[in-house]
């Protein structure tokens, strides 16, 4: 039973496909959300799956079946029959084209009826994948009452010129992830409602949408210092931007399902509003200093003291000042009043407890709770929390 306080999480697969990678991520999604991934069998077809997003299946092939009898019987040689075969064929063809918009159409339906009550309480964050994109898209536009926070949108099939503005008020940030080697996108884009942003990115009025040319890149056309750690510190300030196409050149369609380091590397620090550099990067150092601990090499002093003193973002400023203010907090002391020892102590625990969340990543069964410590607020939070209840050490 997943934790009522957990905020929603839903990822929405593509075609030709029973959405396995879903499964495949909940172990590393579903410890820090409430984690669902509904399905939609109309596009599980293996051969049919893609086709049925633009007509009815059977009737187009019968259609082609019959085109090349007649054609093999010379049908085509009298112009009269042949335009009159021509309409038929034409009429057939739109009656199947509103068909397969109408089995969409139930799709997105499908989706919102699943999340619209919990929408209502704790806007979800979504990970949509290729036609899913379109799902949650086409809701997004369709259903005004929607609102959600965070989109990651994977392979993406919406129109490079899909109006994001018009619907601004129902999101709080996209992240299109442009895949450098992905072709779906462009073959669906031969389809009416659907596009090529999941290869070239969406179109956009600055400064509604940024597009960054490698992952790790800092939004630039922001009016804010570019330097990762002040574009974090607030994240309410730091882009004016909603929509971020974000380029990951060697990326092809089904890239990400070749196991957990995308969804690791990428797709949690944007649910949890951190610079993926800079999540790498305390990551490394605090891995390290857990690796290392109680080494006296001047290595050991300059990592540790490089851990300490950078701002992340979320720390609004330096670790150490992070500690010492919740430390303070807490207590109901002042900041000044928190001592070395505290601080020391803090840190230890939370590269100790950000360590064993890590250290959960091989195992097939994590514990959810250990785990959730890579998240670096919920190790330091967790740092803060036992000290202040032990109690020791104050000076």
């Amino acid at each position: 039973m997943p934790d009522p306080k957990l905020r929603l999480l839903v990822s929405l697969h593509g075609v030709r496909t029973k959405g396995a990678w879903q499964e495949g991520l909940a172990s590393v999604l579903a410890p820090f959300y409430d984690y669902r991934g509904p399905k939609y069998s109309e596009y599980q077809h293996r051969f049919w799956g893609a086709l049925k997003i633009a007509v009815e299946p059977a009737t187009t092939v019968f259609l082609l079946a019959i085109a090349a009898v007649l054609l093999a019987l010379g049908f085509y040689t009298d112009m009269l029959r042949f335009l009159v075969v021509g309409c038929v064929a034409l009429g057939i063809l739109s009656a199947s084209w509103i068909y397969a918009k109408r089995v969409r159409d139930r799709a997105v339906d499908g989706v919102y009826q699943e999340i619209k009550n919990d929408a209502l309480t704790r806007r979800p964050h979504v990970i949509a994948h290729s036609f899913g994109t379109f799902v949650i898209g086409s809701a997004i536009q369709k259903r005004e009452s929607l609102r959600l926070d965070t989109l990651i949108l994977n392979g993406c099939v919406l129109p490079r010129k899909f109006n994001w503005q018009r619907s601004a008020m129902q999101f709080e940030s996209v992240y299109n992830e442009v895949g450098g080697a992905d072709w779906v996108p462009m073959a669906a884009s031969l389809v009416p409602e659907l596009g090529s942003s999941g290869r070239f990115g969406f179109r956009g009025v600055r400064p509604h949408v940024h597009t960054l040319e490698t992952p790790y890149e800092t939004c630039r056309r922001c009016p804010h210092d570019p330097a990762p750690c002040v574009l974090k510190c607030d994240r309410e300030n730091f882009c004016s931007a909603q929509v971020h196409n974000v380029k990951h050149r060697r990326l092809s369609h089904d890239g990400f399902e070749d196991g957990q380091q995308h969804a690791l590397g990428f797709w949690l620090p944007a649910l949890w509003g951190l610079h993926p550099l800079l999540f790498r990067e305390f990551m490394d150092l605090a891995l390290w200093c857990r690796d290392h601990e109680g080494e006296k090499t001047e290595e050991f002093q300059n990592q540790e003291r490089k851990l300490r003193q950078q701002c992340w973002g979320w720390t609004g400023g330096t670790l150490e000042s992070f500690l010492r203010r919740n430390i303070a907090i807490g207590r109901g002391q002042r900041p000044e009043e928190v001592s070395e020892a505290d601080v020391d102590l803090a840190v230890r625990t939370m590269w100790q407890a950000f360590g064993r969340a890590v250290d959960q990543l091989p195992l097939e069964t994590r514990d959810a709770k250990l785990f959730q410590a890579l998240e670096p607020r919920t190790a330091a939070t967790r740092a803060v929390q036992n000290l202040v209840r032990t109690g020791e050490p104050k000076h």
